[in-house]
């Protein structure tokens, strides 16, 4: 379908139908998108955004609406499209090179709430094309590839997929970061809850990075004896995320045929060691998980592993009965023994 082939090529991870270009699950206001700006001639001193293919200007971030409000040409096809959030005006028209990052904060813990990855491909093999939907959409694992009468299930090949491999790739990453807008204290600019999504391999290599960074750090504070054994992020328990702070970064990179815009993550935070030594000493103090996700808290070397307390068990009485080695779900006091 045409509005598959816009979707492919206009960057949306996702096409649900006219109107739902970039469906997304998650409670945003705005989605944040890498657009090309060029100087304003009838504002001096301000910058408009130039979106299309070929498209002259430099590189920045631009805050758009959440849903497509208007339509635009990508190549042969027409399609919906997200104009500038009026929010926002003083950063979608200041000059690229104040635009060219973009400070964030994370505000779920689980790594899958805040950042999600697909690979899949629209474009088909000829006679080959299912009649709505993905041809093939998988984890790098199993994939769900249309066979021409239906989709089955398959073992992903990942990076030795057929089409990943072409020039350009029909395979892709499909991505998603939800976080929050964490401009500087004195910024009049709202702090709303933003998407961004991309297809670019680098960019997903680049965001997973950071990621894998934070699990990294965390498991060797954590687990100081096994840093040598287990190196694989894979293998190393989830680490909670709230608060922590990071920027995005975007510039242009130079390929053998083309320029592209390549987005970078980093932690924000002075020192992310100490913050994950803060986020641990938090959480032991609270004896519980960080709210919003069910995670668990990560065990010290001497520290105890504490569930959620049953609700007839005091926290006073959980104490007591951890000091004594008791199960709480059987604890009594003294008097009552």
């Amino acid at each position: 379908m045409p509005e598959q082939e816009f979707a492919a090529t206009g960057g949306q991870a996702e096409f649900r139908g006219i109107g739902a270009a970039g469906w997304t699950e998650k409670p945003i206001a705005c989605v944040v998108e890498v657009v090309k700006r060029i100087e304003d001639d009838a504002n001096p001193g301000k910058w408009k955004l130039n979106p299309g293919i070929g498209a002259k200007g430099t590189w920045a971030f631009a805050v758009m609406g959440a849903k497509p409000s208007t339509t635009a040409r990508r190549g042969r096809f027409e399609g919906p499209a997200r104009e500038a959030h009026p929010a926002f005006e003083a950063f979608n028209t200041c000059s690229p090179a104040r635009a060219q990052k973009l400070p964030a904060i994370l505000i779920s813990p689980r790594v899958e709430d805040c950042w999600s990855a697909s690979l899949g491909m629209f474009m088909t093999p000829q006679g080959q094309k299912p009649p709505a939907g993905w041809f093939c959409k998988g984890d790098g694992i199993t994939a769900s590839r249309w066979n021409g009468k239906n989709h089955v299930d398959i073992s992903c090949p990942d990076t030795m997929c057929e089409f990943r491999l072409t020039s350009p790739a029909k395979c892709k990453p499909h991505t998603k970061l939800f976080a929050q807008l964490d401009w500087s204290p004195e910024s009049p600019l709202p702090r709303w809850t933003f998407e961004w999504r991309s297809q670019s391999v680098h960019a997903f290599a680049n965001i997973q990075g950071l990621f894998d960074q934070v699990k990294r750090t965390a498991f060797g504070i954590l687990h100081p004896d096994k840093v040598n054994t287990i190196t694989d992020p894979d293998q190393m328990p989830p680490f909670p995320l709230t608060g922590l702070s990071i920027v995005l970064a975007v510039a242009e990179t130079v390929g053998q045929k083309k320029r592209f815009p390549e987005v970078h993550a980093s932690s924000a935070v002075d020192n992310l060691g100490a913050w994950v030594m803060q986020t641990i000493n938090a959480m032991k103090a609270s004896r519980d998980a960080l709210p919003g996700g069910g995670c668990p808290m990560p065990v010290l070397p001497a520290a105890r592993v504490v569930p959620a307390l049953p609700c007839d068990v005091t926290e006073q009485e959980w104490d007591e009965a951890a000091d004594a080695h008791l199960n709480p779900g059987e604890y009594k006091p003294a008097n009552e023994r």
